[in-house]
């Protein structure tokens, strides 16, 4: 936790932060999309970026840093 406060008030946002704004922008994305082909492309995205957070967020669990 220190080192993510130290991170905050540095004006610096874990990485964790970054992958969250990238989810919530490919959701909206998703919703906004007409063309089934791209949709598809962008649900495949979202999947292995929710995989990938995931994994980040466990390994911080495992870690005793969340």
């Amino acid at each position: 936790r220190m080192s993510f406060k130290i991170l905050k008030n540095a004006g610096h946002a874990p990485a964790e932060v970054g992958l969250f704004r990238d989810k919530a922008a490919l959701q909206a994305r998703i919703a906004a999309c007409e063309h089934e082909a791209l949709r598809r492309d962008l649900q495949t995205q979202l999947s292995q970026l929710e995989q990938s957070l995931s994994l980040r967020l466990e390994s911080l669990r495992v870690h005793s840093q969340l």
